[in-house]
């Protein structure tokens, strides 16, 4: 492992002590980092990018209508299994990685619903266009912290 990539484990992991990544658990913050530093290898991102973060909390959300990204957010979803391999969107798979008994769990699924089902998300062409239309509807319309 290079200086660069140990310097920015030890950002994720500060991070995660600090609270940037929003309000998620210890366990969600290093899922993020190790599909951080998976994705960023497989597509060349730099290791010390914080654009990971920057998705997980929808800052500078105009950054993120990129090829590249796109194809980041891809990436990322496919690991965390909220896209299967034919890049169709799991709602339950979503919704199980916030938990049962989440404080908002209602709620969570309501707008997923409207994200997913209402937008008719799995009907678009391209996995890359599907995850930022729901990344955008998501954070667009929840009206809670996660």
């Amino acid at each position: 492992m290079n200086r660069l990539q140990t310097s920015f484990i030890i950002l994720v992991i500060a991070s995660a002590v600090l609270g940037i990544f929003a309000d998620y658990t210890a366990d969600q913050t290093a899922r993020f980092a190790t599909i951080a530093k998976k994705c960023y290898q497989e597509l060349d991102f730099p290791a010390d990018s914080d654009i990971i973060r920057r998705i997980s909390i929808n800052e500078k959300p105009e950054d993120f209508d990129d090829q590249r990204v796109k194809e980041l957010m891809v990436c990322g979803t496919k690991e965390l299994g909220w896209l299967d391999s034919d890049g169709i969107f799991q709602k339950q798979v979503f919704l199980d990685f916030f938990g049962t008994g989440y404080a908002q769990e209602a709620k969570l699924k309501e707008v997923t619903d409207r994200c997913v089902d209402d937008n008719h998300l799995n009907n678009l062409a391209k996995p890359t266009d599907r995850i930022y239309n729901f990344h955008r509807c998501f954070f667009g319309t929840k009206q809670f912290e996660l």
